[in-house]
């Protein structure tokens, strides 16, 4: 960015991973891990026959047989649908991250040639996607160029055919990436979100006073969001701090009110409250 370069991020969506992994394909790959036929089996006879109903409102289905997929919930689940997904992360030649089923390819791209590039490993990800029966949900995918030129090398990736969707910004573990980086919306977002919660603080605790309490609901509630992945948007700009501190200085005028039945005055040292 401060180089006036770009990367291209490419990010995809499984339907469903967890409920489509295919048993077949995984104990095959458990069995090219060198697990021992006896534990192949023994994960085999877990994974079969599991008996599933869908219960809602008082209503419950007939049960049915999975038929793939693994147990959500369970301790085993993760394990074993990040065992059959590794080996997708060894024949990817680009930069990407995983993170549980969430894929990112990127790529730093200056001219057609770099985004060729990247077009090659989403077309991978598509036939290792096509091999190991796990569809993609293409109209979740999209493309971000992060970049501070004012005209974007703009190249149009394709996935399974389907032009893949550019957007400005992108929602990502619960951080918003703008193009530019300046996460503006993630940080309207969260102040939002934080005064929504702190309203909430104020409403409900009229019938205590205790201060102790009253900062744990602030800690817990509130600032717990303004903090959340702070390393990576930390505010750059002024306005952006100040945009934050104000939800602070609102629980500390609101906590003070509590403390001494008045607001204090102005330039008085809320931080100290905290303490």
């Amino acid at each position: 960015m401060d180089n006036k370069g770009q990367v291209d991020v490419v990010y995809t969506d499984f339907s469903k991973a967890f409920d489509k992994v295919n048993y077949g394909i995984l104990l095959n790959k458990l069995s090219l891990f060198g697990l021992n036929d006896n534990l192949i089996l023994l994960i085999k006879s877990y994974l079969s026959q599991r008996e599933l109903y869908v219960s809602y409102n008082g209503f419950k289905s007939e049960n049915f047989i999975a038929t793939s997929g693994v147990p959500q919930g369970s301790n085993l689940g993760p394990l074993l649908f990040i065992l059959f997904i590794n080996d997708l992360s060894l024949s990817l030649k680009s930069n990407h991250l995983f993170f549980a089923d969430d894929l990112k390819l990127f790529l730093s791209v200056s001219n057609l040639e770099d985004c060729l590039i990247l077009q090659e490993q989403v077309d991978l990800v598509s036939r290792w996607c096509e091999n190991n029966q796990l569809p993609i949900n293409i109209d979740k995918c999209k493309i971000c160029s992060f970049t501070s030129k004012k005209e974007p090398l703009v190249f149009g990736y394709t996935l399974e055919n389907a032009l893949l969707a550019r957007c400005d910004n992108v929602k990502d573990l619960g951080v918003i990436y703008d193009n530019r980086l300046s996460f503006t919306d993630h940080i309207n977002t969260i102040i939002n979100a934080a005064n929504r919660s702190l309203s909430f603080i104020v409403r409900n605790s009229s019938s205590f006073n205790d201060v102790t309490a009253l900062k744990c609901l602030f800690y817990s509630l509130v600032r717990s969001k303004l903090e959340y992945c702070s390393l990576i948007w930390y505010p750059y700009y002024q306005i952006h701090t100040n945009k934050l501190e104000k939800v602070q200085r609102r629980f500390l005028k609101f906590l003070s009110f509590r403390i001494d039945g008045y607001y204090p005055n102005r330039g008085f040292e809320h931080r100290l409250l905290l303490d």
